[in-house]
């Protein structure tokens, strides 16, 4: 009733109203996350339940390269022993390729264990967000 009495003080009776699309938001530039804070606390839930779930995805994943680990670190003791009994340049290779391997599980651990702390950090954040909205 307001918009009619409205409509007839501004002689706009008649006429066809215009709706209005609000833009989109610029797309975010590479490699910069988006601001958590200014997230409604619908969006926060959702938002904690997807990063609880990567995160105990990178554990299996950070267990399963444990596990090779473990494995890779016989082989190493294996080439070795082979490499020091024969002394041919194919145990030597052997052992150097299976050192090889376990450096690059080391570093596919300790970049998993970074992963793991940026996911935990990030779930700390929306945590808070969600507390300080709450109170």
């Amino acid at each position: 009733m307001a918009e009619l009495a409205y409509a007839m003080v501004s002689n706009t009776i008649g006429l066809r109203p215009v709706r209005v699309r609000v833009p989109l938001p610029a797309p975010m530039p590479p490699g910069e996350a988006p601001d958590l804070y200014f997230l409604p606390l619908m969006h926060l839930e959702k938002n904690l339940a997807q990063l609880n779930h990567r995160i105990g995805k990178a554990r299996d994943d950070l267990h399963i390269i444990e596990e090779q680990l473990l494995f890779q670190m016989d082989v190493v003791e294996d080439a070795k022993t082979r490499m020091l009994v024969s002394e041919t340049p194919l145990s030597e290779r052997d052992h150097r390729d299976a050192r090889d391997d376990l450096q690059r599980l080391v570093r596919q651990r300790e970049h998993a264990l970074a992963d793991i702390a940026e996911l935990q950090s990030e779930q700390d954040r929306l945590l808070d967000r969600m507390l300080r909205s709450k109170t």
